[in-house]
C-alpha cells in the first residue's frame, strides 16, 4: 500500500543512506586515495550498494494512488516504474569506483 509502514521506513533509510552518500564519498574521494581508505568505507559501500539494489526490486511492488485510486497491479506497478525513475535508479547504483576522476 502506498502508505504503508514498510515503505515510510524504507525510504528514511533510503533517505539517510542518500544523506551519507552525499557528504561521504566526495570528502572520501577528495581526502584519501582508494589505498588510504580504510576497509570499514568498503564494507560500507558494498552494504549500501546492496540496499541500493533492493530499493530498486522493492520499487517494482510499491502500490501508488492514481487519481484517488490505488494500483496494486503487478503490471501497472512496473510498467509506471520502469518508464519513470527505473534507468536512473539503475544509474545510480553502478559502481563509481574505478572511474578516472
Amino acid at each position: 500500500m502506498p502508505d504503508s509502514l514498510f515503505k515510510k521506513y524504507f525510504e528514511i533509510l533510503i533517505a539517510c543512506m542518500l544523506l551519507y552518500s552525499m557528504i561521504v564519498i566526495p570528502l572520501k574521494s577528495f581526502l584519501m586515495s582508494e589505498i588510504e581508505q580504510p576497509p570499514f568505507f568498503l564494507v560500507i559501500d558494498i552494504i549500501f550498494d546492496l540496499i541500493f539494489m533492493l530499493e530498486i526490486v522493492v520499487k517494482f511492488f510499491y502500490a501508488y494512488s492514481n487519481r484517488g485510486k490505488v494500483i496494486t497491479n503487478f503490471k501497472q506497478i512496473s510498467r509506471r516504474y520502469l518508464f519513470g525513475y527505473f534507468f536512473l535508479d539503475v544509474l545510480c547504483i553502478l559502481p563509481y569506483y574505478g572511474l578516472p576522476f
